[in-house]
């Protein structure tokens, strides 16, 4: 009976050691785990304040692009209305004659030039901006390829952003041209607008050309 009970009690011992044994090891496991989770998450919190700086960097970097294409398409538009009308007001200043021979009145250029005179307005391309859900205009070398522009000798190849009304009315001192040219480089509906008059001041004959005026350059 007592050899029996001393079995038992080292039977029982055994047993707890092993129990211990296996306590201390999952014990140990998840301290492991635990360390690896908090690993992971220090490599997520430096990615996060790696990463947080660059994409503010990168936002800052796409506005300073955007303001820059911006700037860019501004000027190119400008620089276009300053063509046409300098083209237009030589065309006033020189001698034109009809199919007949005969000396036209002084006009600026319009749908029956070179021989003839007639009140016009004009729109190239004909679409509306960004009608094709896209800001410019594939190349349209064709639309350009007809009067008035032709006498303007302006045309644009390649691909644009803006659209460009032409209107001239009038002869002699009566004679007056107004060009526009519109973009919605955003695509949201909302029209940009630049715009510049000529007319003929009475006394002297000469042309007058007042400032580019703008309308929402921004669109």
């Amino acid at each position: 009976s007592q050899v029996k009970v001393k079995m038992t009690s080292s039977h029982a011992a055994s047993t707890m050691m092993r129990l211990i044994h296996r306590a201390k090891k999952h014990a140990s496991q998840q301290a492991t785990e635990f360390k690896i989770v908090q690993n992971k998450t220090e490599m997520v919190l430096d990615t996060v304040e790696t990463v947080g700086p660059f994409l503010q960097s990168l936002e800052a970097n796409l506005k300073k692009f955007k303001s820059y294409v911006r700037k860019a398409r501004e000027k190119e538009v400008r620089d276009n209305l300053l063509t046409i009308s300098s083209a237009a007001i030589l065309w006033f200043k020189q001698s034109h004659r009809g199919k007949d021979g005969a000396l036209l009145p002084r006009h600026f250029p319009g749908a029956k030039s070179p021989t003839g005179v007639a009140d016009s307005t004009h729109i190239t391309p004909l679409a509306k901006p960004c009608a094709n859900g896209k800001p410019n205009y594939p190349d349209s070398f064709k639309e350009w390829n007809k009067q008035p522009w032709k006498s303007l000798r302006f045309h644009i190849n390649g691909k644009h952003a803006y659209q460009y009304v032409y209107i001239t009315t009038g002869t002699g001192n009566k004679a007056e041209f107004t060009i526009r040219a519109h973009a919605d480089l955003d695509c949201d509906g909302t029209l940009s607008t630049f715009q510049m008059n000529g007319s003929v001041v009475v006394r002297s004959g000469d042309v007058f050309l007042g400032k580019i005026l703008s309308v929402k350059p921004e669109e």
